[in-house]
């Protein structure tokens, strides 16, 4: 009996395959455990990466992850890329310096304070340097993300350190300082779920 001819073995093992995801592109590559070397893959795949954009991954494939997508760390990422199939590819963006100090609020340049707001558009998250002063109400930032994001003022909530700020106080009475990190809340339409826009991109009920 003629042996039975076996079928010719994959140019690389199904280990080494990798799924890349950004921006509705899929992407099949080698599997990189060298966190620099996944990074610069992906400014090639994916030329409107640019050089600058700090690359971010998230996967939800990992048991810690509990069903909801986590970034992964470089610390972690030889070790959590070997236990996983795909990632999904994003971006941090820094998009513009805004000065909301118009000649309406009384401020010396000395003290002007410095706020970055975070937040996601489009898939990628982005960051803003926005210049306020002490006194202004953290109203006046709500009123400019939310025609940065083109939704209702009424369905963003900002947040620092994981406690929501009172956007009918000024900065000092809801205790920022020049530097401090925001957060952009966006509630969904129907329900009262925000989708907090963090490094998690977890959701938390409000």
């Amino acid at each position: 009996m003629a042996e039975e001819s076996n079928p010719p073995p994959p140019p690389f093992s199904s280990h080494e395959t990798f799924l890349y995801q950004f921006e509705g592109r899929r992407i099949i590559a080698r599997r990189e455990i060298d966190y620099a070397k996944a990074t610069s893959k992906c400014r090639n795949m994916f030329p409107s990466i640019s050089q600058s954009d700090q690359i971010i991954f998230y996967t939800d494939e990992l048991f810690c992850c509990s069903g909801k997508p986590a970034e992964i760390s470089a610390e972690v990422w030889g070790e959590a890329v070997s236990s996983i199939r795909s990632v999904v590819v994003s971006v941090h963006r820094h998009l513009t310096e805004v000065d909301l100090v118009t000649p309406d609020v009384f401020s010396y340049a000395g003290d002007k304070i410095l706020l970055h707001p975070e937040f996601f558009m489009e898939g990628d998250k982005c960051d803003l340097s926005v210049y306020m002063a002490p006194a202004m109400k953290l109203q006046r930032l709500l009123k400019f993300l939310a025609v940065t994001l083109k939704v209702e003022e009424g369905r963003l909530l900002l947040a620092h350190q994981g406690l929501l700020l009172d956007p009918n106080k000024n900065i000092l009475a809801n205790g920022l300082s020049s530097g401090s990190v925001i957060q952009c809340i966006q509630l969904q339409e129907a329900k009262g779920t925000g989708i907090i826009d963090s490094e998690e991109t977890s959701q938390t009920s409000v």
